[in-house]
């Protein structure tokens, strides 16, 4: 059995103004939580050089729909290759609000 014990910050979604991008790295979880409040967030992990970053997403179908994406397709690539993950990400906000997701 592995026992891990964490505490994680939960960081504030970085990308509010257009034209502001990051680099996030690999996707490597993504949930809901309770906040204080006892409402729900959406978060997503992402992973990088021996780092591990947890954001509060805002509540946008589409990007979190994305980054399921990228999630899923981090996993496969695990299961079909038995190496790490594959694809690491680039998000930047768009001039229409949405966020556009690419490859570095």
């Amino acid at each position: 059995m592995i026992v891990i014990e964490q505490k994680l910050v939960v960081k504030d979604w970085p990308l509010i103004d257009i034209g502001d991008s990051k680099f996030f790295g690999y996707v490597v979880g993504i949930g809901l939580f309770p906040d204080d409040d006892n409402q729900e967030f959406p978060y997503a992990d992402f992973s990088y050089n021996g780092s591990y970053t947890r954001y509060k997403l805002p509540w946008n179908d589409s990007l979190i729909g994305d980054l399921q994406c990228w999630l899923s397709g981090n996993i496969s690539e695990i299961d079909c290759t038995g190496l790490s993950y594959g694809g690491k990400v680039w998000i930047e906000k768009l001039a229409d609000g949405q966020w556009g997701i690419d490859l570095p």
